[in-house]
């Protein structure tokens, strides 16, 4: 008897110690990555990035890793040879007086590129078509996925 609780009690030992140790593959939104994970790394595709200042497309996401141990996070994309849009470079070229982004100015928000899979419309608003505009400039207004 003594034998077999042995056995049991190893065997259990051992099914704990490889759960502990690994890797766990998760669906998780950029939301609860920020929140859960706020202190691991982030890589995309091997590449470490900061996860504030991207938006990635979710239908392009192919697994999101986890290592707690390591404290690494770990995003595939499933077509790694995607185009970014760059709000940066938008707002350098100096067309437009507000950038607006899902309803928020884009000084308000750390995003500098959005995957273009993730961009759902783009529409310009010219300053024209707004009557009794006190703003003098066009305004580009990005909705996303």
């Amino acid at each position: 008897m003594k034998k077999l609780l042995l056995k049991i009690s190893f065997l259990l030992s051992i099914i704990v110690l490889s759960n502990s140790c690994r890797t766990r593959s998760f669906s998780h939104t950029k939301a609860k990555i920020s929140t859960n994970f706020a202190n691991f790394e982030i890589f995309l595709n091997s590449e470490k990035i900061s996860l504030d200042s991207i938006y990635l497309d979710k239908d392009n996401i192919k697994s999101i890793k986890i290592n707690k141990q390591a404290k690494v996070v770990q995003i595939i994309q499933k077509d790694k040879n995607v185009e970014y849009f760059s709000l940066q470079n938008a707002i350098q070229s100096g067309n437009f007086q507000e950038i607006i982004v899902n309803g928020e100015r884009v000084e308000n928000l750390k995003i500098n590129k959005i995957e273009v899979g993730a961009i759902k419309s783009i529409a310009i608003l010219k300053q024209s078509d707004v009557s009794n505009n006190p703003i003098r400039g066009d305004f580009l207004i990005i909705t996303l996925k």
